[in-house]
């Protein structure tokens, strides 16, 4: 770590590491924020709190100098841990274009830097009412305050068969082509789930694997497959690219972490035609509208977007993340709508018939979010209240 960085932060981190909380948020002039869970709640908190909330894990006098020491961070701080985990020249960047970084610490941490500010408003895309603590302009146009959220990434993908998920949504992942869709709000652990599906591969079947990430956040090893791990903008210039490379080098599966645009979500639908296994996450209110969005977005290219889905998808996971009854932990519950060898949602969609497709998942205690929600508060692992 950087000298300067607080006492707050080398905490928070430590705490982040141990798994008591989720996220840790850095922003200058501000105190560490951290994101927890509490008797079933999320729970956002600042160290000094927390460790109040603690007393009697940390002792009188941590508890003392968490109190006395200086809670706020400053620009200087947030220089300072900028220089060490992003590349040079991060600063005509910054505000521009998502920046991401890993601290090596006992596990690794992604940071992810980003620009705030006390504005109350915006005028003309740029920042009004902006006070740093020193007046000092990024040359990404307008002054700002740094902010730095950071997460510990996973050393090794989870296991398919320990995510919860349905045996029909596991069984797909040793089918030879197709697409996987993963889908859900930012950060409810996407990446947790797609890598599971891609380890599984990984593990079962030999030849290549190819990734597209920005940015690469689970480390896989290479096992009975070969896995070449591509950063978007860093590795390869484009999903597309990393996507063109898999096919002409014969790759039998493709990853492509966090679909953001159009042409990608085409382009990893085009892949999984042309018969490799991709894995794609993305965003999406649940499992049909996922699926409603695809068709939509393939219409779109003068093509029957229902016929070509049907034909394709393999099975769309719909997740949510929930505050865990256990202190500092969460849980996930899931959506599942497996396409393969079910007939009945294959004439779903190419029905289009929207309402049929959201029935056969919901009635379905195995495959709708209602069913996996009720078995974690039957198991008494989330709040009925966070449930509902």
């Amino acid at each position: 770590m950087p000298i300067g960085i607080s006492f707050h932060l080398d905490l928070a981190l430590q705490l982040l590491n141990a798994g008591s909380v989720f996220n840790v948020t850095f922003m200058e002039g501000k105190p560490v924020m951290m994101e927890t869970t509490r008797r079933g709640q999320a729970l956002t908190i600042s160290v000094a709190d927390f460790v109040s909330a603690n007393a009697e894990s940390f002792g009188e006098e941590v508890l003392a100098f968490s109190q006395a020491a200086d809670q706020t961070l400053s620009r200087e701080q947030m220089l300072s841990l900028a220089h060490t985990v992003l590349s040079p020249g991060w600063e005509k960047q910054i505000g521009a274009q998502p920046l991401h970084g890993t601290l090596e610490l006992a596990s690794p941490m992604r940071c992810s830097f980003f620009l705030y500010s006390n504005m109350d408003r915006r005028t003309d895309g740029q920042a009004a009412d902006v006070t740093p603590p020193q007046q000092v302009p990024f040359q990404s146009g307008y002054h700002g305050m740094l902010g730095c959220a950071v997460r510990i990434l996973p050393t090794e993908p989870m296991e398919l068969s320990k995510l919860r998920l349905n045996q029909a949504a596991i069984s797909v992942a040793d089918v030879k082509g197709g697409l996987v869709l993963v889908v859900g709000s930012p950060g409810v652990g996407k990446s947790t789930t797609a890598a599971a599906y891609v380890d599984h591969v990984n593990r079962t079947r030999s030849g290549s694997i190819v990734t597209a990430e920005n940015p690469i956040e689970v480390p896989f090893r290479s096992k009975a497959s070969v896995v070449s791990q591509r950063e978007v903008g860093v590795n390869v210039a484009s999903v597309r690219m990393a996507l063109r490379d898999a096919e002409r080098n014969f790759a039998h599966s493709a990853f492509v972490g966090e679909v953001q645009i159009l042409d990608d979500e085409l382009e990893a639908f085009s892949s999984a035609r042309h018969g490799l296994f991709v894995v794609a996450t993305s965003f999406a209110n649940d499992a049909v509208d996922a699926i409603k969005t695809l068709v939509t977005n393939i219409d779109k290219t003068g093509s029957n977007g229902a016929d070509l889905a049907s034909g394709t998808v393999l099975t769309v996971v719909y997740q949510v993340r929930l505050p865990s009854t256990q202190e500092g932990r969460w849980e996930f519950a899931y959506e599942t709508l497996v396409v393969y060898g079910n007939d009945e949602a294959v004439t779903c969609i190419r029905n289009r018939d929207w309402a049929g497709l959201v029935g056969l998942v919901t009635s379905d205690p195995s495959t709708s979010l209602n069913g996996s929600l009720a078995e974690l508060v039957r198991l008494r692992r989330v709040l009925r209240e966070a449930a509902m």
